[in-house]
């Protein structure tokens, strides 16, 4: 439980606390990352069960396609090279505020090594390969991406 103590969960923890008591939502982002095509970049957090796509919360003054970049550098490692193509937006509700999450997708990157300690596991599946926890939301945006499946606005 060593991330409960670190800088980066404690902003993160600040951060959230502020946008409960000054704003009546909260502006997310996810990643999908893809690598020869097929395979997509998930991660599994130390602090949530299931596996998710790498993304979080946008900062104040922050564009979402910025946060995404950042988010995924922070969470994987990945640095990516040229700018986050947008593929849906979708609303839900997190600890009771609206929450929309804008959903961007990247194929040119370059992986480097990370550290991160709310970050369990990452892994590369394909789609008919993906792990047996992977939330239903992440099945779903996968599905929207990979197979053209109806998009559907609440996450």
């Amino acid at each position: 439980m060593r991330f409960l103590a670190s800088p980066r969960f404690l902003k993160a923890g600040l951060r959230l606390l502020f946008h409960q008591a000054t704003r009546r939502c909260f502006v997310g982002v996810r990643t999908i990352a893809v690598r020869n095509g097929e395979e997509v970049l998930l991660i599994r957090h130390t602090y949530r069960p299931g596996w998710h796509l790498p993304g979080g919360g946008v900062d104040p003054g922050e564009a979402p396609a910025t946060a995404a970049i950042r988010e995924l550098w922070e969470e994987t490692g990945l640095v990516v090279r040229g700018a986050p193509s947008l593929v849906s937006a979708h609303i839900g509700r997190y600890l009771g505020l609206d929450n929309y999450v804008m959903v961007y997708a990247v194929t040119e990157f370059d992986e480097g090594p990370f550290d991160s300690p709310e970050i369990a596991e990452t892994g590369w599946f394909t789609l008919q390969a993906l792990p047996g926890k992977t939330t239903e939301s992440t099945r779903r945006r996968l599905g929207e991406f990979f197979q053209g499946t109806a998009k559907d606005d609440r996450w």
